[in-house]
């Protein structure tokens, strides 16, 4: 175990991840769409394909839905239960990366490794973000570090835990996290010339257990939906590769900044050539390299890059850098390190308790709740928030404009409603504002200046048509057709 004060640290941080988990508001957008996806699932029963307001929403496998609709059915439909499973997954994280470093590296490089993980800001967000890819790198790392067990020793039982854990993965986010720990094992098999290990890969219960868990639910999505198979080699997996359709186009020197970003100052320790030495003589070191640098390399040479991608890397990272910083002497720096990365999560924490930055709907579901209109007939003019669907446990609100990305499979071959233009998509506000039953549209200017709610408040008042506009925390307006409940003008 680590010293008092730092384990005392290293509880402190995830505390900190724990609060953000319990009170932060549903984030917009990821949070409000993998949460919805999740929240559908459970309320139709229909496990097999994830949707958006019953539209089939096939992007990602269902693996983290599953997790998610879960724990709704347990602790019902909050941003908690959702995040349950990132959260999760960062504590079996962390556990895996203490016992490794016990086993291999030492107790005091392998507790420092732990201080280290714990203290990336990267994983500080992603263990209490509702998303995929903390999910994903407790899988991979479980994976490599079964892996790295059956190339050693061999066994039926490394294979079987290895393949276990990739075909989740593969449920998961597809083939990229059991493709990048795979090609781990394989460069530091090369690296090392040991002939044994690279025959080990082969071990049939490790391929065998990997497509038992990870292949049935593909075919069957498959069978299932026509078109599913071409989308997701397309679209999903060369478009990924090829293009940046899915993510931001940023320089090929991305990641190595960002790692940098994320592990300052603990790779300073590199400088030093004391340091160095440290790492050099420690257990499995080239493994603990090829893990922290090759996924860096791995996300770099597509186009599309998100800073989550760098995330399977973490554990590995710091595995290979915590021999560096655990002698006595360097109990202090660790802590003032360490110190300074759980203030700034603090902060960070206190930051996104405000819905606004947290781009989230939260708050305009309470005040549609306290109006007693929650089940008004309801729309979404100019853009989509997947969390008012989500707090209002809804699949029938109407989307006037953009549809949302969720339906671009469905968009593309008619399963989804038809997209409206933008004069079509605010006449129907207005018809449905102007209507007899009561109705509320929540209308988005996703370019922050305004110009959507002042077009849809002179429509109205060109037709005649009397509303109101309780105030929210939210960057959207909310406009009802009937007054509002008393004590909340």
């Amino acid at each position: 175990m680590p010293p008092t004060a730092e384990r005392r640290l290293i509880l402190v941080l995830l505390a900190l991840v724990a609060a953000a988990a319990l009170l932060r508001p549903l984030a917009e957008p990821d949070e409000g769409r993998y949460g919805e996806a999740a929240r559908e699932m459970l309320a139709s029963g229909d496990l097999l394909l994830p949707r958006h307001a019953g539209v089939v929403y096939p992007d990602k496998p269902p693996g983290v839905y599953w997790a998610m609709a879960g724990a709704m059915a347990v602790l019902g439909p909050t941003a908690f239960a959702v995040r349950l499973p990132a959260l999760l997954a960062l504590g079996a994280t962390v556990l895996l990366v203490r016992r490794r470093g016990r086993d291999r590296i030492g107790r005091a490089a392998g507790a420092t490794a732990v201080l280290i993980l714990v203290a990336e800001p990267l994983l500080l967000v992603l263990g209490q973000l509702a998303t995929l890819d903390m999910v994903l790198t407790a899988l991979v790392t479980a994976g490599l570090l079964a892996g790295r067990r059956l190339q050693r020793r061999g066994g039926a039982g490394p294979a079987a835990a290895a393949g276990a854990a990739f075909g989740a993965a593969f449920l998961v986010k597809g083939p990229v996290g059991p493709a990048l720990a795979l090609l781990v094992l394989l460069v530091t098999g090369l690296l090392e010339r040991d002939g044994a290990a690279l025959r080990r890969l082969l071990h049939p219960l490790l391929w065998l257990a990997m497509a038992a868990i990870g292949l049935p639910w593909y075919l069957a999505a498959g069978a299932a939906q026509p078109g599913l198979w071409e989308f997701w080699i397309g679209r999903e997996t060369v478009g990924r590769i090829a293009s940046d359709v899915h993510a931001r186009a940023r320089p090929i020197w991305f990641f190595p900044a960002l790692a940098a970003a994320v592990l300052f100052p603990w790779w300073l320790g590199l400088l030093s050539s004391r340091r160095r030495r440290r790492l050099a003589v420690a257990g499995d070191a080239r493994f603990h390299a090829v893990w922290a640098l090759l996924p860096i390399l791995f996300f770099s040479l597509p186009a599309g890059k998100q800073p989550a991608y760098l995330a399977p890397a973490l554990p590995g990272l710091a595995l290979w850098l915590g021999p560096a910083w655990a002698e006595p002497t360097d109990r202090r720096p660790r802590l003032v390190i360490g110190a300074a990365w759980a203030a700034l999560a603090l902060a960070g924490l206190i930051l996104f308790l405000d819905p606004v930055r947290a781009r989230s709907e939260d708050d305009t579901a309470r005040v549609l709740r306290a109006a007693g209109a929650a089940d008004w007939a309801g729309a979404q003019l100019m853009s989509w928030s997947y969390g008012l669907p989500f707090r209002l446990r809804r699949t029938d609100l109407e989307c006037l404009g953009p549809p949302p990305k969720a339906w671009t499979f469905a968009a593309g071959r008619g399963l989804a409603p038809e997209r409206s233009g933008r004069e079509r998509a605010f006449a129907r506000a207005v018809e449905l504002l102007a209507g007899a039953q009561p109705a509320f549209v929540l209308v988005h200017d996703p370019d922050g200046d305004g110009r959507n709610r002042l077009e849809l408040a002179r429509a109205l008042r060109d037709a005649g048509v009397a509303w109101s506009e309780p105030p929210t925390r939210s960057a959207a307006r909310l406009f009802l057709n009937r007054p509002l409940a008393s004590g909340l003008d």
